[in-house]
């Protein structure tokens, strides 16, 4: 516990000194569209596989999901028409231009939902993916504004603009390795962030609802097998978990001194089209592509991930923002880890070729298991995963043999999580 809190002592005194930098940081450009463009949606984006994400309706009462043995109050759904007045959801979603960001919004706009979307478009990985994934949102009529989440004045603007009935917070540091080098990039984008944009929701003329991405890392290296939402979570590994875990808990003393209504998302190992290619399912296909050796990393026993398809996902999101609980964690996963081997198997049959794998220990800060237990997603959203693994392998493969990086676009500037790899297009991958 006393290592959990130096970490985020740490963090937090890092951060503190470029609050004023940050806060006025980043222009912003915006691109205003409310219709479906002709060209939306792509020929790989599969619609009819696709539910709705609707669900059973939870209740109050308890539960007793407590790993100490306690009662555990069951989320409670809102009826956010009532609650905010309103019979339009509008939905700002930051991390637009991301992996999950790209695809909620494409979604989201099929509902016939208002979306805005914000991304600083940084280089953490290869820019041409995120201008990728920001065009489709836009093709989908997301109203998308190239910007900073820690600028207030920005955040300001849009708040008093848009009047958002609720906010999904996607937009984080991701990388569990890369945070070990760069602890202060990930207090800042991770925490110091999501306190901005927390502040600005409690001020609004009408609080909204506010859904953040968490992460499976939280879960660090715990033996109680699946992970449940009620177990203990204060041990992290990596300082990118700690960050989340973090969020989390700003998050929750939100929801009590302000009666904010705040739900956490728990992703596990999300893969899919249009992936970050700093991931396994992403680089694997890559090296095994070009004949080059890929690492597969070994642990006394085997290496397990929940791996989890972008739709499914993405069902889980739609679920909650729709269920608007009053506090709730809620646990985004298949529910049956695959033995990580046997993603290199499925992607060596769709690819059509053999891979050369290179073994080495598995690093600090990563895990040998990840297994979501999603019962209570299950039971109040009405979460179903239904992509198997070979299935979804498939669906990545067939995108990623079709997709080519496309120059950037004349005049466009992107924000490097490293200063002194401004023109870096990607940084990681």
């Amino acid at each position: 516990m006393r290592q959990y809190r130096n970490v985020l002592v740490l963090i937090f005194a890092a951060v503190g000194i470029y609050v004023f930098y940050l806060a006025n940081a980043m222009g912003r450009r915006k691109t205003q569209i409310r219709s479906l463009s002709p060209t939306f949606p792509p020929p790989w984006y599969n619609i009819s596989t696709m539910g709705g994400g609707g669900g059973a309706h939870g209740g109050g009462g308890t539960h007793n999901r407590s790993e100490g043995g306690g009662e555990e109050k069951i989320p409670e759904k809102g009826n956010w028409r009532a609650l905010l007045g309103a019979q339009e959801a509008r939905i700002l979603i930051t991390g637009a231009a991301g992996f999950i960001g790209a695809h909620l919004s494409m979604r989201l706009r099929l509902n016939g939902r208002y979306v805005v979307g914000i991304d600083s478009m940084n280089n953490y990985y290869d820019v041409r993916l995120k201008v990728k994934r920001r065009d489709l949102a836009i093709k989908a009529g997301t109203i998308f504004i190239q910007g900073d989440v820690c600028n207030k004045t920005l955040l300001s603007e849009l708040f008093h603009d848009h009047r958002f009935t609720h906010i999904v917070h996607l937009a984080a540091q991701a990388g569990v390795r890369y945070s070990k080098k760069h602890p202060i990039a990930y207090g800042e984008a991770n925490v110091l962030c999501t306190i901005t944009l927390l502040e600005q929701a409690k001020n609004a003329s009408r609080m909204p609802i506010f859904l953040y991405a968490s992460s499976s890392s939280v879960y660090g290296r715990s033996k109680n097998i699946p992970f449940k939402e009620s177990q203990r979570t204060d041990r992290p590994i990596s300082i990118y978990a700690a960050t989340k875990l973090a969020t989390e808990h700003v998050a929750y003393a939100y929801h009590e001194l302000y009666k904010m209504r705040c739900t956490g998302l728990r992703f596990f190992t999300v893969y899919g089209p249009l992936g970050r290619p700093d991931m396994a399912t992403w680089m694997w296909a890559k090296s095994i592509k070009e004949g080059k050796a890929l690492t597969l990393y070994e642990t006394s026993g085997k290496l397990l991930r929940d791996f989890t398809y972008i739709d499914d996902i993405i069902d889980g999101v739609v679920a909650a923002i729709e269920f608007s609980a009053d506090w709730a964690i809620f646990n985004l996963g298949r529910g049956e880890p695959q033995n990580v081997p046997d993603l290199i198997s499925a992607l060596e049959k769709e690819l059509n070729k053999s891979a050369i794998v290179n073994k080495k220990p598995l690093p600090p800060g990563d895990v040998p298991l990840t297994y979501a237990d999603t019962s209570l997603a299950r039971m109040l959203l009405g979460y179903n995963p239904r992509v198997s693994i070979l299935e979804g392998v498939r669906k990545f493969v067939t995108w990623f043999k079709s997709y080519e990086p496309e120059p950037l676009p004349s005049g466009f500037r992107f924000t490097s999580v490293d200063p002194a790899l401004n023109n870096t297009l990607g940084i990681v991958a």
